[in-house]
């Protein structure tokens, strides 16, 4: 994982990466995924965008197609918090 996701998951979350096996809420799991796609999408704007733009085509268009996925996967957990707090199941951040 890349340094600046691990930072950004203990600032959202408040602890550090998971261990494997580790089973995390639905806001949990929404949170880890919006680090990571924040992380993806750093490297294609600002210093970064010269080396991003010299990939190859199909490379570029591979790697927004997982960004893009990754933005459908974040829609679905938010969905998914968003029934669970309206039939009051929604833990605390971090459950």
């Amino acid at each position: 994982m890349i340094p600046a996701a691990k930072s950004n998951i203990a600032k959202a979350t408040g602890k550090a990466t998971p261990r494997p096996g580790f089973m995390l809420g639905t806001n949990d799991r929404l949170i880890f995924k919006l680090c990571a796609l924040e992380s993806l999408l750093a490297n294609t704007y600002g210093e970064a965008l010269e080396n991003f733009l010299n990939l190859r085509g199909d490379l570029i268009d591979s790697y927004l197609g997982h960004c893009s996925d990754m933005v459908t996967e974040c829609r679905e957990l938010a969905e998914s918090v968003n029934e669970q707090a309206l039939a009051g199941r929604l833990t605390a951040p971090g459950g």
